[in-house]
């Protein structure tokens, strides 16, 4: 499973532009081949130096070779908060743009006396899209096709000016531009703007005057 805080390396047998070679890439993490890992275990002492991820390179498209990385981790879906229903690959691939997680599907987020209530949970999704709007960031919504989250999907959807977006649409707006990334896409293929100011730091006089107004 990947973290974008914790994990080193992608261990694959094919590099691809699925979800975790493009987390991988986010990251700055080489992709590498389970032979990585056995040349690791095989050290002798912890000492001697460890295994070339270039000598261990999967095979594959080479999908990420006109993208152009900074120096830093991809920050492409800054400005963004992403509100996951379910915990699959779009949390992790959210967080290695950059972008904010909403985990919907976490009982301490959003407790199951709320989430069984229709009309309840309609009411605190709009005090997110609310305290997110204050925050510079834009609620979107990832959909889902599992069963766990069918009802709770169903309620949403009816959410007065909700942006739903999908996983493809994310993996889009991380590696457009040469990677240099773009605006996410919702379902209806309508870019979801960011919110003015989204890119000021707490402190800033862009902070500050907003707050005098």
């Amino acid at each position: 499973r990947w973290d974008p805080s914790r994990s080193t390396h992608l261990v694959t047998s094919e590099k691809k532009a699925a979800a975790k070679g493009i987390m991988a890439w986010c990251c700055r993490r080489p992709a590498v081949t389970k032979g990585y890992v056995a040349a690791l275990v095989g050290r002798r002492d912890a000492r001697d130096p460890l295994p070339d991820p270039a000598d261990h390179v999967p095979p594959g498209k080479d999908w990420d070779r006109d993208l152009v990385p900074s120096s830093g981790p991809c920050r492409s879906l800054l400005g963004y908060r992403v509100a996951c229903m379910v915990d699959d690959d779009s949390e992790a691939l959210s967080s290695s743009a950059g972008a904010e997680v909403l985990r919907l599907h976490d009982g301490e987020v959003l407790p199951a006396s709320v989430r069984d209530d229709a009309e309840e949970v309609r009411f605190w999704y709009d005090r997110q899209m609310a305290r997110a709007e204050e925050d510079r960031r834009v609620l979107v919504l990832i959909e889902s096709s599992s069963k766990s989250c069918k009802a709770l999907f169903g309620t949403l959807k009816g959410v007065d000016g909700i942006r739903i977006t999908n996983a493809r649409n994310l993996a889009k707006a991380i590696t457009s531009n040469r990677g240099a990334g773009d605006l996410i896409l919702d379902t209806k293929r309508v870019p979801i703007q960011k919110i003015v100011g989204w890119d000021a730091e707490p402190g800033t006089a862009a902070d500050e005057a907003d707050g005098a107004s």
